[in-house]
């Protein structure tokens, strides 16, 4: 009487073959798809015994679609992987241009205020600190500072007023880096990278040459014709904050 063994593969959300065997050496799982039930005692696929499922810069070669075993070309696998490190490369220095535009500036009632994540920590804590005083009734000078200038006292309203302004100014350039993040991540050639990040870059260094009440004059168009809108209409805050520090 002839035996055979089983052949089995274990595929991943993209379909790609992540692990084969023989039911000679090891139990299937639930999971697992018999792709031979008339098999050797050693693993085949493609008539290659035991092959290796990876290359040697870890993408699996293999897939599994609609019931067939199909072998990846390795000249695609490699512009896969060239695109995906642009597209990495990419992401990285949006990050590093937002950081860059971070540390210009933002001009608001004829003076600079310094917009950097540190600066906007110590601005949170601050203000979160003369809450909890003020709940309990107990003094807490609020002091701080244009860029370059002395500490001079606040009154909580007026500080938080400035925090608001503060956001305002840094939320449209902190979501335009997030669409440009998430578009990078679905483009499919280099071309529409460089493009996208052309544009990214001419957008930024648009907003850092201008003051905090300039931003509203600035829009960021998209190759999906869909405009990112930047605007932030702060003549009203300037006017309020302007008559609450007298």
């Amino acid at each position: 009487m002839e035996f055979f063994n089983k052949h089995y593969i274990r595929i991943n959300d993209e379909r790609s073959v992540i692990h084969g065997f023989s039911d000679a050496f090891e139990e299937p799982m639930e999971e697992d798809i018999c792709i031979n039930p008339r098999g050797n005692r050693q693993f085949e696929l493609l008539e290659e015994i035991n092959p290796s499922l990876q290359n040697h810069q870890g993408f699996f070669l293999y897939k599994y679609i609609n019931h067939e075993i199909i072998k990846q070309d390795l000249d695609d696998l490699e512009s896969d992987l060239s695109l995906n490190l642009i597209i990495l490369s990419s992401i990285q220095e949006t990050h590093m241009i937002l950081h860059k535009a971070l540390e210009h500036p933002m001009n608001f009632g004829g003076r600079n205020y310094t917009v950097t994540l540190e600066k906007q920590n110590l601005l949170s804590s601050q203000l979160g600190l003369a809450a909890i005083a003020m709940q309990a009734g107990k003094p807490f000078p609020l002091e701080w500072s244009e860029t370059g200038g002395e500490s001079e006292e606040w009154t909580f309203e007026n500080l938080s007023m400035l925090a608001f302004v503060i956001a305002e100014y840094v939320r449209p350039l902190v979501n335009a880096q997030k669409h440009v993040e998430a578009t990078l991540l679905r483009v499919e050639s280099e071309e529409e990278i460089q493009r996208m990040m052309d544009r990214y870059r001419q957008f930024m260094d648009d907003v850092t040459m201008t003051t905090g009440g300039n931003v509203n004059e600035k829009g960021f168009i998209m190759d999906t014709d869909r405009r990112f809108d930047l605007s932030v209409d702060r003549s009203p805050l300037e006017n309020t904050i302007q008559r609450r520090m007298g």
